[in-house]
């Protein structure tokens, strides 16, 4: 019988792992998604190889292929993601990880709170929760995003209608920032070059800025599963198998 039993080995699950395995305890970590261990042979260039909501390599579903993606049909032309039962967050946020609304927690007296379900918070408060989210994002780690003129022309529109800029991961009222949730994000060459070549396909690394994809960008070393970081660590652990 098992220690303990890990289920995701998305953002948090490798890490929780990785910790508890490393104090002696038999852990066992579990992942409903596919393994990318190979991705550069595995992968192709192309973002509709990658993003296609039924067919894509990091579309939002099942390991197994022969079964349906996790997504359901709207009358109007757009489509939902939808999480089933707990977890499957890391991947419902591109790669993220980002904190949870203060406001869920049971200790939350903001003077939004009864915007909040109350009546289904989490039973302790969002203060004991921080060293964590602190651990696994240095762990990870978690790492502001690269950004540049679409996230400028955002942050200008921001201003324009009197949002306040938010200077901390946590987020306790309508504000922006820049995006500070990427995990583990790969270098890249965007702002780092003035060679074209060295910004597309085959020569590209990292994000290289096109704006033309929601998930991940055309360079196969852009996209980084969270099992290739975070799982591997516990595996130098003896208990790990």
């Amino acid at each position: 019988m098992r220690d303990v039993i890990v289920v995701g080995a998305g953002g948090g699950g490798p890490v929780v792992a990785a910790e508890l395995a490393g104090r002696g305890l038999d852990v066992l970590l579990l992942e409903a998604g596919p393994r990318h261990g190979d991705p550069r042979e595995e992968w192709t260039p192309f973002d509709n190889d990658a993003n296609n909501p039924l067919t894509g390599f990091l579309r939002f579903g099942p390991a197994e292929r022969a079964r349906a993606a996790w997504y359901r049909e709207t009358p109007q032309n757009s489509f939902l993601w939808q999480l089933a039962g707990v977890g499957g967050t890391t991947q419902h946020y591109f790669g993220n990880s980002p904190r949870a609304m203060p406001g869920v927690f049971d200790d939350y007296e903001g003077e939004d709170a009864a915007a909040y379900d109350t009546g289904h918070s989490f039973p302790f408060g969002y203060r004991e929760l921080i060293p964590y989210y602190e651990w696994v994002e240095a762990t990870l780690p978690v790492q502001t995003a690269a950004m540049g003129t679409k996230e400028d022309t955002f942050f200008r529109g921001c201003e324009s209608v009197g949002l306040p800029v938010q200077t901390t991961k946590t987020t306790t009222r309508a504000s922006f920032r820049p995006q500070e949730n990427a995990i583990l994000q790969p270098g890249g060459n965007a702002g780092r070059t003035t060679d074209p070549d060295l910004l597309v396909h085959p020569k590209a690394s990292g994000c290289t800025f096109c704006g033309h994809c929601y998930q991940a960008a055309g360079s196969r070393s852009t996209r980084r599963a969270t099992c290739s970081p975070g799982a591997p660590r516990t595996t130098a652990t003896s208990r790990w198998r």
